[in-house]
């Protein structure tokens, strides 16, 4: 299923969105109080789909009418509790602004997105993507390294998002179950690649990369010129297996607008060194690396 970004500011992005905060909106009340618009509330007209990738597990459900749907598809890119979400179809395409957005899981309070995106679906159109994390209360300081909270996950029964335009809720029903299987799917996938994926369970510090800039630069110069010089946007996420001596062993495309992009990005992103990742006894350990490039032009 293939996502096309839409344009917008010039810019790269290279690192990993987690961090959340609570979203609040205050407007000035009018003389006379207007209610509040309802939101979109979808039914579900399909069963939870798990898709087996080469590189990555997502889940997907359809929603809405038959005849105009709605898809959800979300994937768990890495070991962590973060999962993206892709809302594509009818429900979008109002959405002229993707910033701000929250999304609000029916426990706890909406939290904002950072760095969402608008995206457009080959087969369902208008999209947007973002990413958050699926557990309770706002992130603290490496909340978003942990594994999964399956007690969370079986209390929710409904995605919400909003923004200019959206006022979404989508009635997924339990997550606990569909989400499990989305857990197994990361974990074999990982296990393949030859991280240890137990140790998700505890904290493992991260492996640092030495100079990302320079990494983000060398990448961007690989821009092809035929999509630079149409202005045409694209959106690279890769994960890079570092081993215990901080050099990159292997390099794996999670989601890609572009596929002339995968091979430049997975060049580049091997010759990077890192500071490598260390279990809790402060061993080093091989582990993984995520990131996304996304490139923005004034259309």
């Amino acid at each position: 299923m293939d996502y096309e970004p839409d344009a917008g500011a010039a810019e790269v992005k290279f690192g990993r969105t987690v961090d959340v905060a609570a979203f609040a909106a205050m407007l000035l009340a009018p003389v006379a109080a207007l209610a509040a618009p309802k939101p979109t509330v979808l039914e579900p007209i399909s069963p939870w789909n798990v898709d087996w990738q080469d590189n990555s597990c997502q889940l997907v459900r359809k929603f809405g009418p038959p005849n105009d749907p709605t898809l959800l598809v979300v994937r768990q890119l890495n070991l962590s509790n973060a999962l993206e979400f892709t809302v594509s179809g009818a429900a979008i395409k109002g959405v002229v602004q993707a910033k701000p957005v929250s999304i609000d899981y029916g426990v706890g309070k909406p939290r904002t997105v950072r760095s969402p995106q608008l995206a457009t679906n080959s087969l369902y159109g208008a999209s947007i993507i973002v990413q958050e994390r699926f557990a309770p209360g706002p992130a603290g300081k490496d909340e978003g390294l942990r594994g999964p909270d399956p007690s969370f996950e079986r209390r929710v029964e409904r995605i919400g998002m909003a923004a200019s335009g959206l006022d979404l809720v989508l009635k997924t029903g339990r997550m606990g179950a569909p989400l499990q299987a989305l857990h197994n799917c990361v974990n074999d996938l990982f296990s393949s690649w030859g991280i240890d994926t137990d140790m998700a369970r505890n904290q493992v510090k991260e492996p640092r990369i030495h100079d990302g800039v320079a990494l983000a630069r060398a990448i961007q110069k690989g821009y092809p010129p035929a999509l630079d010089q149409a202005g045409k946007s694209a959106r690279v996420l890769f994960l890079l297996v570092v081993d215990v001596g901080g050099g990159v062993t292997d390099c794996h495309i999670l989601q890609t607008t572009e596929e002339g992009l995968n091979g430049h990005v997975c060049r580049e992103a091997s010759k990077a060194r890192f500071a490598p990742a260390r279990g809790e006894d402060g061993q080093p350990v091989t582990w993984y690396y995520t990131a996304t490039v996304v490139y923005k032009f004034t259309g």
